[in-house]
């Protein structure tokens, strides 16, 4: 079994570099609103979607850092590993599925336009029991089958054969209008009696909500808006690192310093410094060693 699955587990995930993995790879988001690209598309990827990528398939974040999120993954093998898109393949010998099934699935996913869709409530619940049982080193016969009613729900969803309800219900939309407004107006002292009251809710509905659409609190986000808007003008402007913190919403260059660091795990002047030294992104092909080291590494949770 462990040679079938490459790597899985349920983390924040902070950073994701451009690469391209050894196999298939599943995500699902239960918190927070990601932005991932793969090769030259981005998507949003946002609370209560799934996400998958092909072993040929270049992907990483289309943010420096990543926002505040939870996600489920599941990383597993093909019958070998592909470098080049193909819309015919087979699966690990181990997970037991037919060349007949194989290429009912494999056709479909290798000819998907998106990579992101709104889970259904069953690949929700396999997704993540997966994970929760191959964490808990459960029984083989019980983590094929979840492994193949995994396959089988994002196989129904990406075909087009489930009827799935909008992804946000009418407040959540007024919520998320309401942050988008936020990213323009990162500058200003908001408090979440304010945020809640411009939304007509209470502060704990409030919230919540921002927890579900964004992975933070509503005081975590906004630091966070104004930590990107800060990147933004670190890496397009020539004002001074003082003049961006006044500019982002910071009362004092000290919390200014501190919260830019917490989020980015590195300082202004250094992140600005990056910027003119690095204009590009390299691909990495990640080996098996790189996926085990970087998943130990996320699970350290040193920075947000």
């Amino acid at each position: 079994m462990k040679r079938a699955f490459v790597s899985f587990g349920s983390l924040t995930q902070r950073e994701l570099p451009l690469h391209r993995n050894i196999g298939m790879e599943v995500f699902y988001v239960s918190e927070g609103r990601l932005k991932w690209r793969v090769d030259d598309k981005v998507e949003e990827v946002p609370p209560g979607s799934v996400f998958f990528t092909l072993p040929w398939q270049v992907h990483g974040s289309a943010y420096v850092h990543e926002p505040g999120n939870l996600v489920h993954f599941v990383q597993f093998r093909l019958d070998k590993i592909y470098r080049q898109p193909i819309d015919k393949f087979k699966f690990h010998p181990w997970f037991g599925i037919s060349n007949e099934t194989a290429l009912i699935l494999s056709t479909t996913l290798s000819s998907a336009t998106q990579h992101t869709w709104h889970a259904s409530e069953q690949l929700r619940w396999a997704i993540h029991t997966l994970v929760e049982k191959l964490e808990a080193d459960a029984e083989e016969l019980f983590i094929r089958g979840l492994f193949r009613c995994m396959l089988s729900e994002l196989h129904e969803t990406v075909s087009g054969n489930r009827n799935i309800p909008p992804l946000l219900n009418s407040t959540e939309r007024r919520v998320q209008k309401f942050l988008d407004r936020m990213k323009a107006e990162v500058e200003q002292p908001w408090t979440l009696s304010e945020m809640a009251g411009n939304c007509k809710l209470a502060r704990s509905h409030f919230a919540s909500i921002v927890k579900k659409l964004t992975g933070d609190s509503p005081l975590a986000y906004l630091r966070r808006l104004r930590v990107l808007h800060a990147e933004k003008l670190l890496r397009d402007t020539d004002l001074s690192v003082t003049e961006i913190g006044h500019a982002c919403g910071f009362a004092t260059s000290q919390h200014y310093a501190r919260v830019f660091k917490h989020y980015t795990n590195c300082t202004a002047t250094l992140f600005r410094r990056r910027c003119h030294e690095d204009h590009k992104r390299e691909i990495q092909e990640f080996t098996e060693e790189d996926e085990r080291q970087r998943f130990a590494e996320v699970r350290k949770q040193k920075w947000v």
